[in-house]
């Protein structure tokens, strides 16, 4: 047999992977550090807990989230009809590109794609929208229920201390309440983006209306003022944390009917005249339509639009379009037409404004006109960027989204 040498291999410890010892302290530093700040995060929530445990409410919370906002512009918006369990006491507002819908018992807000964001059960008898560039503020007209809401969720719910007259928020999230005070007729509360109360001002005359200035530095008010058998109209301005007016104006024989914020100034439209007023209470323009009494308007950043009847039976209808910026008259026709509403347009380089009969939506341009039928019962229409949302009963239908045809026709100067 052939002889075979054998070898043995011996080993000597234990095998395994080679450990370094630095980087060995370094991971048991780290896991040790873990462990500690765990410990200290568990002992820093229950004292949070047990100490300001009566401060982590639901309303803390939804506080959390007042400056959340979508991200999307509201220059094009998409938004071509929603479909909504409506009523004849339904009520809209655009807000952010998107739509808000109200009735006595839900809001709910549709973004500019057409979707749900929010929807929330209210119980408002006279509920009313008046939307900024941050929030929709939501108020019971004549009750003290109020809210703030953004895209997504209600921020604050609050009840004022007796019947709200009127209400109004800023872009920079200040907002301001008038109700019937304890001590004196009126009562306004002006309140800052914090939500905490600025100021109080104290009417003894008919507060009618209120707006704020778009930073929310200054508010004005319009009353009537009883004067004999007759009333007069008064515009009050105020800044944020004064002890006095800004201005004072009045006008005689006149009454306030809607007060308005366009493009750095404080728009008041009474029934004889509209009158446009700088934050320091300086006049930059007023439009007086003669004997005729103002029967609609609307204002936004760009137009005040007005409607005015030459006759006793409102027959014929006076369309006037006023540049804000300026204050003159860029649109003045008498048309024979009946209007039963108008409303500014948003994009200057599409139209002025859209006019409605009981028949018809007509699209006033600077040169011509554009209609289109208007069956059915129609609640309200809503100015986009482009075109209209043209809102019934049950849905809403967006309209004057392509070019004015080859036949689009003009009003009939008299």
């Amino acid at each position: 047999m052939e002889n075979r040498k054998e070898t043995q291999i011996s080993v000597v410890g234990q095998l395994g992977p080679n450990i370094n010892k630095y980087y060995k302290k370094v991971s048991r530093t780290y896991l040790f550090a873990g462990i500690v700040f765990l410990v200290l995060l568990l002992v820093y929530i229950g004292g949070v807990y047990i100490f300001f445990g009566d401060y982590i409410t639901y309303g803390n919370l939804k506080y959390l989230v007042r400056d959340f906002s979508s991200l999307r512009s509201s220059e094009d918006t998409a938004l071509t009809s929603i479909v909504y369990n409506g009523s004849e006491g339904t009520l809209f507002s655009g807000y952010r590109g998107g739509i808000s819908v109200i009735n006595n018992v839900r809001y709910t807000y549709y973004n500019d794609s057409g979707d749900i964001v929010t929807t929330q059960e209210i119980s408002l008898s006279n509920p009313v929208m008046k939307a900024s560039g941050k929030y929709m503020l939501v108020y019971d007209l004549g009750g003290t229920g109020y809210s703030l809401y953004n895209q997504f969720t209600e921020v604050i719910s609050r009840t004022a201390d007796g019947d709200i007259i009127a209400a109004d928020t800023s872009d920079d999230g200040s907002y301001l309440v008038v109700y019937r005070g304890k001590n004196t007729r009126y009562t306004a509360d002006l309140y800052s983006q914090n939500f905490k109360l600025v100021m109080s001002v104290n009417k003894d005359n008919y507060v009618m209306d209120c707006v704020l200035s778009s930073d929310g530095k200054y508010f004005a008010l319009a009353s009537a003022v009883p004067t004999g058998s007759d009333l007069d109209c008064e515009l009050q301005i105020l800044k944020r944390g004064g002890t006095e007016p800004v201005a004072s104006l009045t006008y005689k024989g006149s009454l306030p009917l809607k007060l308005y914020r366009g493009n750095g100034k404080f728009i008041l439209v009474c029934s004889d005249r509209v009158v446009f007023v700088t934050s320091e209470g300086e006049v930059a323009g007023e439009y007086v339509p003669g004997s005729e009494e103002i029967r609609y308007a609307d204002v936004n950043s760009l137009f005040t639009v007005l409607v005015s009847s030459p006759d006793v039976l409102a027959n014929d209808s006076r369309i006037v379009v006023i540049d804000n910026e300026t204050g003159s008259v860029i649109h003045d026709t008498v048309s024979k037409i009946r209007v039963r509403g108008v409303y500014a347009s948003l994009n200057p380089d599409e139209c002025l404004a859209y006019i409605r009969t009981h028949d018809k939506i007509i699209k006033l341009m600077k040169t011509s006109t554009e209609e289109i039928g208007a069956e059915g019962n129609i609640l309200d229409i809503i100015p986009l960027s482009r075109g209209i949302l043209v809102c019934r009963e049950k849905s809403a239908e967006r309209a004057f989204t392509d070019e004015a045809p080859a036949g689009a026709g003009s009003f009939e100067n008299q």
